[in-house]
């Protein structure tokens, strides 16, 4: 976005913004359903979440309240792609754990095995849900309702600015991480689950930014987007060891192999335990960091 879109109301700049997702969206459709390719499902995914996260923060632009319907269609894209990538991380922690077991290697070859038969069974889904006729109807009805939201009425936002619309709701994301930042200091409840929805918000907060920053200052957002990646960075290697520890215990519910369940029990799981530890005192130590400099970053957009 440059200086004519600062000059352009929120609701054609949005519009725009999730028609050229959409365009992305389509093309590594056709691209991973071609080749299959790692990078170009990557690519997808991020098209579909930037997509999700500007039709969330910015549902309340759209009065006939179609957004949210089409953002549901597309969370389930990802929900089914996730589950790929979750199993391709966790193959990684596995070939880390059974470099520092040497003595479990027919435990962890019985794993990979399980991984390998999991992962072809959720990638034939996803690919054949992304080539089916309900998955394109979903982009082609998308679409239309753009189309027609750009031919409405005009509406209260239509003389409201890209820039001042951007700055309430980027700021509105700000002050809902600190609340969130503030409530896990003083309680350590449910942490992983808080954690998750925390890692969530920094993304929402993240897309925003490299959605909506051309609108600001670019030196001021290069150094809030540098700071966020590294908070991302802590919380998701957090929220994939949490992932992993779900993974383990689905799978002590499938096994009737006594040795697999106590190796699951009494080898892996306290494994990653202790590794989560670590990585809280890390999210700690960069979240702390994020709370001394974050109304200096607010300043740019309250």
């Amino acid at each position: 976005m440059g200086r004519t879109e600062r000059s352009k109301d929120i609701v054609t700049v949005l519009i725009q913004s999730l028609e050229a997702l959409l365009d992305q969206v389509e093309h590594y459709r056709t691209k991973v359903l071609r080749t299959e390719e790692a990078e170009d499902l990557h690519q997808f995914r991020i098209a579909l979440r930037r997509s999700v996260v500007l039709m969330g923060e910015f549902s309340f632009l759209d009065e006939n309240g179609t957004i949210l319907e089409h953002r549901k269609a597309l969370k389930k894209l990802i929900s089914m792609s996730n589950l790929e990538r979750d199993l391709d991380v966790f193959k990684v922690c596995l070939e880390s754990l059974e470099a520092r077991l040497p003595d479990e290697k027919e435990m962890f070859g019985d794993l990979f095995g399980y991984l390998l038969k999991r992962k072809k069974n959720a990638h034939r889904k996803f690919l054949a849900y992304l080539q089916s006729r309900k998955c394109t109807d979903i982009f082609v009805s998308w679409r239309h309702s753009l189309q027609r939201w750009q031919k409405d009425e005009p509406s209260i936002y239509t003389y409201a600015s890209a820039k001042s619309v951007s700055s309430y709701v980027i700021s509105q994301r700000l002050l809902k991480i600190r609340t969130q930042i503030k409530a896990l200091e003083k309680s350590q409840n449910d942490v992983e689950e808080r954690l998750h929805v925390l890692r969530i918000s920094y993304k929402k907060l993240r897309y925003l930014l490299e959605s909506f920053g051309s609108l600001f200052k670019k030196k001021k957002i290069g150094a809030f987007l540098k700071e966020i990646k590294k908070i991302q960075d802590v919380l998701g290697v957090f929220h994939d060891s949490y992932q992993q520890k779900m993974l383990l215990r689905e799978l002590l519910k499938k096994t009737e192999e006594k040795q697999m369940h106590d190796f699951i029990e009494s080898v892996l799981l306290p494994e990653i335990v202790r590794s989560q530890a670590k990585e809280i005192a890390k999210v700690e130590k960069r979240l702390g960091k994020f709370l001394k400099k974050e109304k200096a970053f607010q300043k740019h957009f309250g």
